[in-house]
Parts: structure tokens; sequence; C-alpha cells
């Protein structure tokens, strides 16, 4: 019965969509053909772009928080929107294709918002993500405006463990939606191997996204 209603759903979506066309939600001119997008903007999305690797930790990333990317980002975080989720986590799935194993574990970051959550769940199932690891005090300002140094010390004084035990994994790979500076995902990984004695090499990180942003030096 679920199946048959889902069908459903997506037949009565797929008419209303040919009768009230949409167009796409990154140029604003095209009609939306892919999703929520139009083929040109779709066509220069580029999934497992090489991230910037900084730090002691493996950084992989899905692609670059650029162009209609950075779009259907905004449209399933913020709006909320059920086809942008379903985009991003297909792009998700492809780049966490490589950690698929039985004996790797997804971690995510906390996060007010239940993008993350869900993202994970559609890519990898929830079964394999382990949510609540981590809580993050409340900060007064966000930390995108800081600069890195300022940014680095207020994930450090924010960021801890939750006293939840983390099950046995061969590879822990720690998730969020988007790297800038990369101090959330390396104080999370720092914690994990300080504090829950996980060896460095069973580390990965990974984002959604990579910001690309010119890193001041870290004093």
């Amino acid at each position: 019965m679920p199946a048959l209603v889902k069908a459903l759903c997506d037949t009565a979506r797929f008419a209303v969509n040919g009768i009230f066309t949409e167009t796409c939600i990154h140029c604003r001119k095209r009609v939306a053909e892919e999703g929520l997008l139009c083929y040109a903007c779709s066509e220069k999305i580029c999934i497992n772009a090489a991230p910037p690797h900084r730090g002691i930790y493996p950084v992989y990333s899905a692609a670059e928080y650029s162009g209609a990317l950075k779009s259907l980002f905004a449209a399933a975080k913020f709006s909320e929107r059920y086809r942008a989720l379903h985009m991003l986590s297909r792009y998700a799935e492809k780049s966490l294709g490589v950690f698929a194993a039985k004996d790797t574990l997804f971690v995510a970051m906390p996060s007010r918002r239940t993008f993350l959550k869900r993202l994970l769940s559609a890519a990898v199932g929830k079964d394999k993500v382990f949510f609540g690891a981590y809580r993050m005090l409340s900060m007064r300002d966000s930390n995108k405006i800081l600069g890195e140094a300022e940014r680095f010390r207020r994930i450090q004084e924010s960021l801890m463990l939750s006293g939840k035990r983390l099950p046995q994994a061969e590879r822990y790979v720690l998730c969020d939606d988007t790297l800038t500076t990369g101090a959330t995902l390396n104080r999370a990984a720092w914690l994990l191997e300080k504090e829950r004695q996980v060896p460095r090499e069973k580390i990965v990180l990974w984002s959604l996204l990579y910001n690309q942003r010119q890193h001041e030096e870290v004093i």
C-alpha cells in the first residue's frame, strides 16, 4: 500500500508540474526540467570534486559549495524542499559510496536543523548513521562571520562529546553538511581520538559541500 500511495503522489506531482511549469531555482530563467534545475545548470554540477585537504585527517567532499549546488542546498536546508533534499542525497550517496562497508559508522555532526540527519539517512540508511555523538553549546554569533583563528577557538570551546557510547567500527566517517575551515570536523576527530582512544587511521572527515575560502594563518 505505501508503494501504491507513493506512485499516486508521484503521478499527481508530475501532472501538476506539466501544467504549472517551474523555473530553475538557480538561474531563474529557464524551465526546471531536471528536478528543480534546468538542464543547463544541472550539467554544470561536478560531483566528487577534490576538496582542499588540510590537517592530519583525510578529508572528502561531494562537491564545491557554489553555483547550482549552492541554490539546491539553500532550498533543502532552509526551505526544507523535498526535491532539493532528494537531489542532494543522490550526490551524497555517490560520494559516500567509497565507504560502503559493514564495518563503517557514519557519525553526524550536531545541528539545529534536521537537514543533515535527513540527508545521511537517505544516502546511507538510518541504521548506519550515529546521531547525538556530539553536542554544541549555544553560541551568540555565527561562526561563518569569524576569522579562522577565532572560529577555531570558538569551536574548541563549544563542541564536545555528548557521553553517548559509540558502537565499535573499523572506520568512523565524521559527517557535516558544509566544510569551510574544517574547524568543526577536525575538532570532532581530535575528541574522538583523544577522549575515546579511536586510532587516527580509523577516522575520516566528510562534508556534502566544501567552501573555497581564503584561509588565515592560525596562531
